[in-house]
């Protein structure tokens, strides 16, 4: 029997109304969303106008530090200070930078395999680094985000990631940008 649209409308709203209630729930016991995202690893200010701009972060993780849905992204964050920023202006840019990841561990600092979208067209399929080193188009997701590349969250170990700017983004100069290592969830393809 097919549902009508008011029968498929007051599911939505019981659906949401449950949820809401859980929520409430898990906070009155001390639980939290915070086990789907243990805070940002780490950070550096970059900025994003002119190419060549550079940040380099040096991070260790250990699988065991996130939960298992998430993925170790390596992206660019928008630094708001609690102003308003139109966000068609982040969707509307296209910053492409120059991606190196380094294991830290090794005598020889060793690539790391990490994957990242190789063209513009952000619904291909994720390409995989061969030598721990490509050229990036970010891809904005959310939260002032762009999305750079993910490691997986298996490999344990220290590590460096230097971000570059490759090309010129005149309409972002006036805005303040830090890359970051975090562990997120993020679906890809």
């Amino acid at each position: 029997m097919k549902k009508s649209v008011h029968q498929m409308f007051k599911e939505k709203i019981m659906r949401q109304f449950v949820n809401i209630v859980a929520l409430c729930v898990l906070s009155l016991t001390g639980c939290s969303q915070s086990t789907l995202d243990e805070g940002v690893k780490a950070t550096a200010p970059i900025k994003l106008g002119r190419a060549g701009e550079k940040a380099s972060i040096i991070f260790s993780t250990q699988n065991n530090e996130s939960h298992e849905k998430n993925k170790l992204l390596i992206g660019v964050s928008l630094v708001t200070d609690g102003r308003l920023v139109d966000v068609d202006l982040l969707r509307e840019s296209t910053p492409v930078f120059k991606v190196k990841i380094t294991n830290m561990e090794s005598k020889s600092e060793r690539p790391v395999q990490f994957f990242y979208f190789k063209t513009k067209n952000f619904s291909s399929k994720l390409e995989s680094s061969k030598n721990g080193v490509a050229i990036v188009f970010a891809e904005y997701f959310a939260n002032y985000d762009y999305f750079l590349a993910f490691i997986d969250r298996n490999q344990n170990g220290k590590y460096n990631v230097d971000i570059e700017v490759v090309n010129e983004n005149p309409q972002l100069i006036s805005l303040q940008f830090e890359a970051f290592v975090d562990y997120r969830i993020y679906g890809g393809k």
